[in-house]
Order: C-alpha cells, then sequence, then structure tokens
C-alpha cells in the first residue's frame, strides 16, 4: 500500500495541475521567506508537506474507485440445498448493479467453496466466456456482448449448480459484498428430511471474526414443508466477506 501511496503523490506532482501549482508557488514563497526568516521558511516547506499529503490522498482514493467497475444497488444470493446429503445444491443470484466505467464490456462472478463449484451456470445477461482460479477463488469472466457505460443500471441473474460441496456435519456459505451499496439479502433453503440446528445458526464478518447468532426469528417454512433461514443486512460494509455457518 505504501507504494501506491508513494506513486499517488508522484503523480500528484507530475500530472495534477492544482499539485503542482501548489509545489511551484510553495517553493518560490519559501525562497523568498529565507530572505526575512528561517522559522518562515521551515513553515512554509512544513504546509507544503501538509497540502501534497491531502492531495495525494485524495488521489489514492479516487485511483481505487476507479477500479471499480460497478456498485451493487441490491443483492440476493438464495442457497438451495436439494437433498439431504448436500450433494446437490443450486445456488441463484440476483444482482441489481450501476456501472461506474465507460466502455465496460465483461464482469466477473468470484466463487469458493467446496466440491464441483460449475456443475451448470447460467447468467442472464450475458455469456460466461472463461473460468480461472486465482488463489482459494475461482472466477467466471461473463461476456456482456455489448457496452455498458457510465450509470447504466442492469440486474444479472446468475445460477449454478454445485455438485458434492455441502457433505459436512458443520457447513457454510459467504457473501462477498464487494462496492454493495444496498441491501444483501441471502437465504438457505433445507431439504425436509434434514434442517441445521436452530441454535448453530451464525454469522460473522471476516474482518473481525466475531460471532452473531441469527435466532429463531431467522427460520420460516415454505409450503411444501422445507424450511428458510433468511439473513439480511440493510447496510453492509463494502468489501466485507460475511459468512453464514450452521451444523445439522
Amino acid at each position: 500500500m505504501s507504494n501506491r501511496f508513494l506513486r499517488a503523490v508522484v503523480d500528484i506532482l507530475s500530472h495534477n495541475i492544482v499539485g503542482s501549482a501548489l509545489a511551484v508557488l510553495a517553493i518560490m514563497i519559501g525562497l523568498v521567506a529565507t530572505q526575512f526568516s528561517i522559522i518562515a521558511a521551515a513553515l512554509i516547506f512544513g504546509l507544503t508537506l501538509v497540502a501534497a499529503a491531502i492531495l495525494a490522498v485524495y488521489a489514492f482514493q479516487v485511483q481505487n474507485e476507479r477500479r471499480e467497475i460497478f456498485e451493487v444497488l441490491d443483492y440476493f444470493a438464495q442457497w438451495e440445498i436439494q437433498d439431504p446429503h448436500g450433494q446437490s445444491v443450486v445456488l441463484t443470484k440476483r444482482l441489481k448493479v450501476r456501472f461506474l466505467q465507460n466502455h465496460v464490456l465483461a464482469i466477473d462472478d468470484p466463487a469458493w467453496g467446496d466440491g464441483d463449484l460449475f456443475t451448470e451456470f447460467s447468467c442472464r445477461p450475458g455469456h460466461d466466456v472463461d473460468k480461472f482460479r486465482a488463489g482459494p477463488e475461482w472466477h467466471t469472466l461473463i461476456s456482456l456482448r455489448e457496452f455498458r457505460n457510465k450509470g447504466d443500471t442492469e440486474e444479472f441473474l446468475i445460477r449454478r449448480r454445485i455438485t458434492g460441496g455441502f457433505t459436512q456435519e458443520e457447513e457454510w456459505v459467504s457473501i462477498d459484498t464487494g462496492r454493495t451499496v444496498g441491501t444483501v439479502h441471502a437465504e438457505m433453503i433445507f431439504p425436509k428430511e434434514r434442517k441445521p440446528h436452530p441454535e448453530t445458526l451464525r454469522w460473522e464478518r471476516r474482518s473481525d471474526k466475531q460471532l452473531h447468532y441469527l435466532g429463531t426469528e431467522s427460520i420460516s417454512y415454505l409450503e411444501d414443508g422445507r424450511q428458510r433461514v433468511t439473513f439480511r443486512l440493510p447496510r453492509p460494509r463494502t468489501g466485507e466477506i460475511y459468512t453464514i455457518k450452521w451444523t445439522w
């Protein structure tokens, strides 16, 4: 991070007109001030450093924001566990996004966990054109086949079938909020033959690892008798990973 910060400082001094003008003005005033007072010269030098640091922080934040392709206005994810052994699970995600850049042709859908994560995959709109692994995560590159520009909104429906991914006594799912600025709504659908123990339903943030229990109010039932566990965050932290755990 320090190298990126220094590059931001250099960028200000070499490309930013305001920063460059400020630096030149401060040097000129400093040279004049040395003719009258060393203290005045030191003060000018100090103020220059402070101004440069403020501009560098601003540039660093702007550069980070520009790296984001879109922000998520509404995030919904559902894990439907289709058998009591956790062999077949369907993950459905619905994301309403607003693009932050012009000429966007593709987006990335991250995935992680056990088993075969891509037994089936579909996305509307868009077409998956590549999959690759980076560390513990898989990434699916989704081609939009036409440009999206800054300010455009789109709703994506992504569906994956996971095979052999939920076979342990203790299981979990995770939500990467990324640049989510709206509500996160997640739910797990359990088969009638195997439900989670209510007292084990809990969630945590990656940043602090503090456990929070969902409580019985998060549990409801579908008409066919299957159990639904709901997790909702009105204002999630951006760039955070939330993990929901249970024992069954």
